[in-house]
This record gives C-alpha cells, structure tokens and sequence, in this order.
C-alpha cells in the first residue's frame, strides 16, 4: 500500500505494513529509513530520497525519521510496485476542479500512468513539489495553462493565507523564559529576555541572535524594519544597530552626543519603530535650555542621518511608554491609553497630548511591553500587565474594539484568538461570537508577559511558562482559488 503522511522536524512516523518492496515515490527532502523484522531487530538503517526502490528480505514494519517538516508517500508491500513507462499518446482524459485553501496545497496526486496534465487558474500562481512557495516556484500568470508532464504530484503556491487554527498538541523548543518585548515577521518570533537578550524563536529553534560582541551587555528595545530586518537599541550606548536577518550583517548608527537641536542631545532611545521609510523613537536627553539640568522627552524622527525632536516634554519620567508605526508618519501610541498619531512630522514642537485621537481610553495591562501585532487594515493590542486585555483598531476608520480580557491574542487569515487559562476563544465577526476549543498550555500564573504569534501555519508561544509552538490545522471550508485541471493518461 502507499503511505501517504505528513512529519514534523525531528519526528518518527511508523509505516506499520508487513512486506519485501519499498519505494519512496515522493519525498521534499531526506528521509531516514530504519527496517525491522518481526522480531523488532532492526535489518535496515539508511537515508533515503525520492526514487529509492528496495527488494528485501520479509520483513515486519518499518519507520521513517525526518529533519524537515514535510509531506512523503512512500510504497510498502509484499508486492513490487508496478510502474511501466506510459505511451507517448494519450488514451484517456480526466477534467476536474481543484479547490485550493491558501499558501500550499497538492492540486495533482501522483499517478503512474498519467502522460502530462494542464491547469490553469484565474489569479496567478506558482507550481512544484510539496514545499513550493512564491520564492521557488514556477511562476504561472493568471489565465496562463501550465502543461506539465510527467506523473509526479503537483503542488501550488498561490498569494492568499490558509486559515490555520491550534490544535490540541503542542511542542516546547525551550525551557519558559520571562520575555520583556515580542514581536515576528515572516522569518519568526522575536523577544527581549529577562536578562535583556534578543533571541528568535522558528522552525530552527531557539538562540540568540544580539546583542552582538561590542555592543554592549543589554538589548532595551527594538522594533522591525520591513521583512527581512531588526533594528535594536543597547542600554548605556550612544548606537542602535539594524541586523539583516537573511545576510546576517549588522549596520550601525550613532546617536548623537552632542547638542542637535537648541533641545539638547539624546542620551537614551526609550522606544523605537520603523514607518517604511525612516525610523521614530520615544528619546530621552538632556535639557540645554535649563541648563543641562533637567531630562526631556520627545518623538524623534531619524532619516538619511537628520534627527529631528518634536512633541518635546521636560519631565522626569516620560509617559509614551510604547508605539508601532502603522503607515508613514503614523503612529500608534500608548500614553494613558491608546493614542493614535496621524502624522508625526506635523506634531507640535511642544507636547500636547490632549490634541492627539483616542483610539480607546485606558485598558487592562497598559505598560511598557505591550504586544502589537499588524494584520492588514488592523492593528491587533494586547496588554502584558494585570488584567490584561486585548484591543482590535482599524487603521483605516480609527474605529477601535475591546474584544475582552485574556492571556494572550493573536491574529490572522482565521480570525482572532484569545487565550483564556485552558481555552481558545476564537471570533472572525469582531467579537460578536466565538468559537471556544481546548488550549493545551497552561500560561504561568505568576506572569502576565505572554505573546502569541502566527508566523506561516505555526502559531509561536514566547511565554515564562512554556516557549514553543501550537501544531495547526489548516480550515478547507472556504477555497481561496480555483484550479481546472485536464489530465491526459496512457
């Protein structure tokens, strides 16, 4: 029979069929084969890739072991697998409807005697083997037929998100560790440590990643620069770093120690964003016009080496305590409630706080390490604090919604999640209802810092208690393409 299985990294599946013939019809990568007799001794331990084909001995079962996360079919049988080179002319064609449910799906099976087969879609696409994407597929136009021959499986990218929801099994990469500040982008979750390390949670694991030899000992605050970048500040140093997380090269830039404005100079960033085309930061320094002897606080802009103070305070204290940029000189701040800033370039010199838009008054777990997470039109804002809670704003219409108290939130193609001690609230209409699953994590209840993250189909827990990753199923009740496909066979 074949063995048609998915398997996560690190994991053994069982292939539980008697038999003398193995063939690995498909596999994205390597797979380690391990065959045992009826008697559990083991008569095979090999490396195996798609194509390899076995004649043995009888034996009882067999197991495949995996590095990579992938899909496989693989051929276990007392019998050989009959596979004859088809004729060059077709004898028979098959037309159906293939319905794709978002990122990654199979579209065409593997079928021996199928010649070629042609599809085409109404929105562009990218077609290979089980693990295309948009970055390593052959790309197809929309309307454009793809003729493939061959009997291999077919896979498809296509630009829409699958919807994925946690199920009940989770697995740990690291012991739990108390986290100051999370965010993600598409190469995984990242978080400031207890002891101020910037680490990065993906399929890889979990390591630290800065801050780096010379840069001193603790990492404050950070924030993203696009896709494929980090930016970061160290306490107690005059340089906030930006690390390219594909070449892994660190740029450096200087914070100016000397007067920059008739303001004064910044001795500290507090907090800092990035618009898309310059960075913002919370900063604070020293006064000139009194002296030196007072700190002030403002919003400071940097870009192509112009730093620029506006809404400047003199205070001890500063009250922005943290902001994420949703557009170009817009910005999101949390300021004895959540405010929200349409551009940052015309604030007033001085601070004025009562002039800014409310986006909602205080709200449960307001502190410095707020969780943002921007999905679309919408920014997605957790409290980290005491009764923490969690925050829905439209960045279009400035509409905001208290969607409740809760441990955690994330949001994505399948709605929004809340965690309640030992449950999933999930709502996709806004609050207006939810469907209630099981949480297989307990959160610690010592600690109000945890953050949740969809990165792809993986859903990320960077949390005191656990520090990990929910399994997820991906939902196929609404297709988000439509492939016709014509298969012609021998």
């Amino acid at each position: 029979m074949i063995f048609k299985q998915s398997i996560e990294a690190g994991s053994t599946n069982e292939l539980n069929r008697a038999g003398r013939h193995i063939k690995v019809i498909n596999a994205a990568s390597a797979l380690r084969l391990r065959v045992f007799n009826d008697e559990g001794s083991v008569m095979l331990d090999s490396e195996v890739r798609s194509g390899f084909e076995l004649e043995m001995p009888p034996f009882g079962k067999a197991t495949v072991t995996s590095q990579t996360q992938q899909s496989y079919e693989i051929w276990v049988s007392a019998d050989k697998l009959g596979y004859n080179a088809p004729s060059a002319n077709a004898n028979n064609l098959n037309s159906y409807t293939a319905k794709h449910y978002g990122d990654t799906d199979m579209i065409v099976p593997f079928e021996p005697s199928r010649l070629s087969v042609k599809v085409v879609s109404d929105a562009p696409w990218w077609y290979g083997g089980s693990n295309v994407d948009s970055d390593n597929g052959i790309p197809v136009a929309a309307g454009e037929i793809a003729e493939i021959r061959g009997a291999a499986e077919i896979s498809a990218a296509i630009g829409v998100k699958g919807e994925y929801l946690p199920s009940t099994q989770s697995v740990s990469v690291s012991s739990g560790r108390g986290n100051y500040a999370a965010l993600s982008n598409k190469h995984g979750a990242f978080a400031i440590t207890s002891n101020n390390k910037l680490v990065q949670l993906d399929d890889s694991g979990y390591r630290e990643i800065a801050p780096k030899a010379g840069q001193g000992d603790y990492v404050y605050t950070m924030c993203l620069v696009g896709e494929d970048k980090i930016a970061y500040a160290v306490q107690y140093s005059n340089y906030f770093y930006e690390l390219d997380l594909v070449t892994g090269k660190v740029k450096s830039y200087r914070i100016p120690n000397t007067d920059i404005t008739k303001d004064g100079y910044v001795q500290s960033i507090r907090r800092m964003a990035h618009d898309g085309e310059k960075y913002i930061f919370v900063t604070s320094g020293q006064d000139r016009e009194s002296g030196y002897e007072q700190t002030f606080a403002a919003i400071t802009t940097y870009q192509d080496g112009v730093w620029t103070h506006r809404f400047r305070d003199i205070q001890t204290n500063y009250n922005w305590r943290a902001i994420w940029a949703v557009g170009v000189n817009k910005l999101v701040i949390e300021g004895s409630g959540i405010k929200y800033i349409d551009d940052v370039t015309a604030l007033p010199a001085e601070d004025d706080m009562a002039s800014l838009t409310h986006v909602t008054q205080a709200i449960g777990g307001l502190d410095d390490y707020m969780q943002f997470t921007r999905y679309g039109d919408y920014l997605l804002i957790q409290g980290q604090g005491v009764n923490s809670e969690a925050v829905l704003f439209n960045t279009v219409d400035l509409s905001a919604v208290r969607l409740g108290y809760c441990d955690a939130s994330a949001i994505s193609e399948a709605g929004v999640i809340l965690v309640k001690g030992d449950k999933f609230h999930i709502t996709k209409d806004l609050g207006q209802t939810f469907e209630i699953t099981d949480n297989p994590v307990t959160f610690s209840s010592s600690s109000h810092r945890n953050y949740l993250y969809y990165v792809g189909s993986r859903l990320y827990i960077l949390a005191s208690g656990f520090t990990g990753y929910y399994v997820t199923n991906k939902l196929r009740q609404t297709p988000k393409q439509t492939f016709r496909v014509l298969k012609a066979f021998s």
